[in-house]
């Protein structure tokens, strides 16, 4: 679908197309799939924060922080193309210990990625021998 082009200001655009079919769900769902499997996404927050604040959402873990958190890094790596971003607060990037810290989150990523991704090719090895059954 391209853009919607209103000529008439008083008559506000139509809103956007929200998924409605089966098959737009199920495209959605699989495009969060495959965004998951290609992007490896690590943050690192240093700030007060209680186990009550913790909490798994559709997007992920969720923290909310009982203080505004400052020293913050986080890295996006596409694992397709080899592309990374990381970004960093001030006090992070300065902070030897907190990008060790990061560091070490972002290796721990990479090797529950690995073993995500084997565990994945064996099930799909292991479905294609029950099918020559």
């Amino acid at each position: 679908m391209g853009n919607t082009i209103n000529s008439n200001p008083a008559v506000p655009p139509p809103p956007p197309a929200t998924p409605s079919s089966i098959g737009d769900k199920l495209m959605a769902s699989l495009e969060k799939i495959v965004d998951g499997l290609v992007l490896l996404r690590i943050t690192t927050v240093i700030g007060e924060v209680s186990n009550g604040n913790i909490q798994e959402s559709a997007n992920g873990l969720q923290a909310t922080f009982d203080a505004k958190p400052t020293d913050v890094s986080c890295t996006t790596i596409n694992m397709l193309l080899g592309n990374c971003t990381t970004v960093r607060s001030q006090k992070f990037a300065d902070n030897e210990v907190y990008a060790k810290l990061h560091q070490d989150d972002v290796a721990v990523g990479r090797t529950v990625r690995a073993e995500t991704i084997d565990l994945v090719l064996k099930g799909i090895e292991a479905a294609g021998a029950m099918t020559k059954l």
